[in-house]
């Protein structure tokens, strides 16, 4: 196994300058299997996963821009996803790059949930995982679905809206071309903004058939 050995930035460390740091690696098969910091637990990836969730290139420096426009109101349709579930969607249609997808801007109505209005917002970095029993299902019936724990949140309110996979939209911007994730996150990632706060910008246009 080879250990990159170095300094780490006090700052960092959130530490004085005159107390040592202490390293600590828990190896199992030439494996690091936990990592302490003066008594801090950090987060370590297996060469393996590293393969599959890193990247091999540097995000570029300019956001990327996502645009969404308004499309039809469908009650009743039908997720195969979720058994059979008829949904309220109101639709909308996404680009980013290449690629273009289905997507939903509300599904849950009658509550302070809204499609959200026409404009411009910024799109930050992925926060953390979420709960995988959210978006490991639709798994079944989209064979190339992945990162779908991945979701990017939306500079709006209280930031509580996404941009991310799946077939219900809390007033989020959700991919319901489950396929097309995959595509969608990569382009996000692979853009940063100069302060590194966000990935993109979501442009918004036209008017939803159900507003509310």
């Amino acid at each position: 196994m080879n250990v990159c050995s170095g300094a780490f930035d006090d700052r960092l460390l959130n530490r004085p300058k005159q107390a040592p740091a202490v390293l600590a690696l828990h190896l199992d098969a030439d494996r690091v299997t936990k990592l302490h910091v003066v008594g801090r637990r950090f987060a370590v990836l297996y060469e393996a996963n590293a393969k599959i969730y890193l990247g091999t290139a540097a995000p570029k420096i300019a956001a990327a821009v996502v645009t969404v426009t308004y499309g039809k109101y469908q009650e009743g349709w039908v997720s195969v996803a979720r058994r059979g579930e008829k949904l309220d969607q109101q639709f909308a249609n996404l680009k980013v790059g290449a690629t273009t997808a289905q997507v939903t801007m509300n599904t849950v109505w009658g509550v302070q949930f809204f499609p959200l209005p026409a404009g411009s917002y910024k799109i930050m970095v992925p926060d953390v995982p979420h709960a995988g029993n959210m978006t490991r299902f639709y798994r079944a019936v989209a064979d190339r679905l992945k990162h779908d724990q991945v979701w990017f949140p939306i500079q709006y309110g209280d930031n509580s809206r996404y941009v991310h996979v799946g077939n219900v939209s809390e007033g989020c911007v959700t991919v319901v071309d489950l396929n097309a994730w995959a595509s969608i996150c990569q382009e996000l990632v692979s853009h940063r903004s100069p302060d590194g706060k966000y990935v993109g910008t979501l442009v918004v246009t036209g008017k939803p058939e159900r507003a509310k």
